[in-house]
């Protein structure tokens, strides 16, 4: 009920309805709660439930930090920089083992571009990649299908390969345009 209030843009009652799928057991909701107060700009609620959401074990809060600039992050002192990346790390690797395909993909993101104290580091990357298609994550199935067409994926993939990576890609975001939000955002 909450995502069709948000798509008759009545923000107000969705909010009342994130909140009940909570009261009654959906951990899963605290993303999309804090999500509505983060378009609000009431950043201390945002981070109160994404917190919360992480102690209840909400995978898609388990994202929370992980978009931050990396030259805002530099710009931290050196002390909170380690807890920051320790956190953001121990997160994302619980999203991911939880099955959420964003978790995965911010893998591969921090640790093919070297951010948030994450250093580069290719296997990796790859390997946090690979996770994310297996999760049926769009991102990810993009990201390999691009690197692949332009010869920057290790592995060969053939013009059908790559065309599945795509069509797998469309089919996530058509079941999201019809309803099925959840499967978009893994």
């Amino acid at each position: 009920m909450a995502y069709a209030y948000e798509e008759l843009g009545r923000k107000d009652d969705a909010i009342g309805q994130y909140e009940k799928a909570i009261d009654k057991g959906d951990i899963e909701d605290y993303y999309s709660l804090a999500y509505q107060y983060y378009e609000r700009g009431n950043m201390a609620l945002y981070e109160s439930l994404m917190e919360e959401g992480i102690k209840k074990g909400c995978a898609s809060c388990y994202t929370f930090r992980s978009y931050m600039a990396d030259d805002d992050f530099r710009k931290l002192d050196y002390s909170t920089r380690m807890d920051m990346h320790r956190d953001i790390s121990n997160w994302l690797h619980k999203g991911m083992d939880k099955g959420d395909g964003t978790c995965a993909y911010l893998l591969w993101y921090h640790y093919y571009y070297g951010q948030l104290g994450f250093y580069e580091n290719q296997y990796e990357s790859k390997r946090y990649l690979k996770k994310g298609v297996k999760l049926g994550n769009v991102a990810s199935l993009t990201t390999m299908a691009i690197l692949a067409e332009r010869g920057k994926w290790s592995e060969k993939l053939t013009p059908t390969e790559i065309a599945e990576l795509w069509l797998q890609a469309a089919r996530t975001i058509l079941a999201y345009k019809q309803g099925g939000k959840e499967s978009y955002a893994n």
